[in-house]
């Protein structure tokens, strides 16, 4: 084995110095401008008569190092060739070096804070668990339901809509993208970006997932050939939910959650405790797509009925029971409403409107707007 010089060595030092971060940097510029007023001070100490000891000589070094002003109060040939030597390497060292880190670790500093890696301070706010295709449309209907949302924060006790999406990575570019977004536009400022995976606790901290009053998983996109489903992403991340609020003893917020295949509807509702809601995302658009070809024009009443900032809507209404009762009989007794049926044979009919239950007990009672 060739031996190592002694160059090599202080050479493999001053690296692994370096690469500790802006401090470590700092120290190590210190110690060479030390050196340098050091080695500056013991060649102008032979000029007894110009210097008294040799800390007066170190500090004559150290002035001419830092600071290029005093190189016309010197006198004599080898006096002026030593200062000139120092204000030279005060530019490169000192003030070359000096700059050059600092603005490096400021602009580490603000590329952090743009991947969004400081965890919220809210509470009561929705959080979208992931950056899809479908991020950027969910956030506008959120935006424009205006008054159901405003509802939904008097539920909770909360004036502003707070929105804060989990992407994997945080960029300028989706910001871009949220402000180029028609539903959405001015009003970005109430989305906050933070970086990480929803199976990451610490990324869950940094949203404040515990704290929300509602959380969206969205179904993630997955490349072909993958092994991992976007079901199986969606599961882990409710786990990773359930988790931690049993690690912080907190209640569970209440989760809506996108599959795509509806047999996994009773592993989502046995990995996570709390309240769920579960979207079946392409069985959900093919039952549509289907019922178009068959009624034409429906999608006119998906539309109306779907769309949030305008048109008609579903408003779902608590009051007495009505269990037991007919359509017809329910109709007569509500004839300013239009009466829908929600029950389990009639969604197996695709949504169909030409059956019709004798005695069968409704579970929910909506009229349009």
């Amino acid at each position: 084995m060739l031996p190592f010089r002694i160059v090599d060595r202080i050479k493999f030092l001053v690296e692994r110095q370096l690469v500790k971060g802006a401090g470590f940097q700092l120290l190590v510029v210190a110690a060479f401008i030390a050196l340098i007023s050091l080695v500056g001070g013991l060649l102008v100490v032979p000029l007894g008569e110009s210097f008294d000891d040799v800390g007066s000589a170190i500090w004559w070094a150290f002035l001419r190092l830092t600071d290029p002003g005093y190189l016309g109060d010197d006198v004599g040939s080898w006096q002026r060739i030593v200062s000139t030597l120092l204000t030279v390497s005060g530019y490169v060292v000192f003030m070359g070096t000096l700059v050059a880190i600092l603005t490096r670790w400021l602009i580490a500093k603000m590329a952090d804070l743009e991947r969004g890696l400081t965890p919220v301070t809210l509470k009561n706010h929705i959080v979208v668990l992931g950056w899809t295709s479908q991020t950027l449309p969910l956030l506008s209907e959120l935006l424009s339901s205006s008054g159901r949302m405003r509802r939904f924060l008097e539920k909770h006790d909360t004036q502003k809509l707070n929105l804060v999406v989990l992407s994997e990575e945080a960029s300028a570019e989706q910001v871009h993208e949220l402000r180029s977004e028609p539903g959405i536009r001015r009003r970005a400022r109430q989305i906050i970006l933070r970086s990480g995976s929803a199976i990451q606790p610490d990324a869950l901290h940094r949203v404040a997932c515990l704290d929300a009053a509602a959380v969206i998983v969205p179904s993630a996109t997955q490349g072909v050939g993958s092994l991992v489903t976007s079901d199986v992403e969606t599961v882990k991340a409710l786990l990773s939910i359930a988790a931690q609020a049993r690690q912080y003893q907190s209640s569970l917020p209440y989760v809506v959650a996108e599959i795509q295949d509806v047999r996994k509807l009773p592993v989502i509702e046995r990995a996570y405790p709390g309240e769920v809601e579960v979207v079946a995302g392409d069985a959900s658009i093919s039952s549509l797509i289907v019922q178009n070809i068959i009624h034409p024009g429906l999608s006119e009443v998906y539309n109306e009925l779907l769309t949030g900032s305008e048109g008609n809507s579903i408003y779902v209404r608590g009051g007495e029971s009505i269990a037991g009762l007919s359509l017809a009989e329910l109709a007569s007794a509500r004839p300013n409403v239009i009466v829908l049926a929600c029950c389990a044979r009639l969604a197996k009919a695709g949504m169909s409107g030409y059956w019709r239950p004798r005695r069968r007990g409704l579970r929910r009672m909506t009229g349009s707007s």
